[in-house]
């Protein structure tokens, strides 16, 4: 994709995957309290559920309500929103 310097958009599946790759880190480390590590899933649950309807407005505003308070949503959750094409 670099090389023919095609924009790559990654599927729902793949998304999921980068995800729940990180998370399954998270989840298993002992430094993550057993507080955050509920609120990783709830999140994680929140964003599969904005993915998985099949109604564009409820779609929409399960989005515009996770994003209403950006700043409590974990970093790593973070990082797939605020991340940009840099091509």
């Amino acid at each position: 994709m670099d090389e023919l310097k095609v924009k790559h958009q990654l599927c729902i599946f793949n998304l999921y995957k980068m995800i729940n790759d990180k998370l399954h880190i998270l989840l298993r480390s002992k430094k993550t309290s057993e507080d955050e590590k509920t609120r990783l899933k709830l999140y994680f649950k929140e964003i599969r559920e904005i993915f998985d309807t099949t109604d564009y407005e409820t779609a929409l505003n399960l989005l515009d309500k996770l994003l209403s308070n950006l700043d409590d949503i974990p970093i790593f959750l973070r990082r797939f929103h605020n991340k940009k094409d840099t091509s």
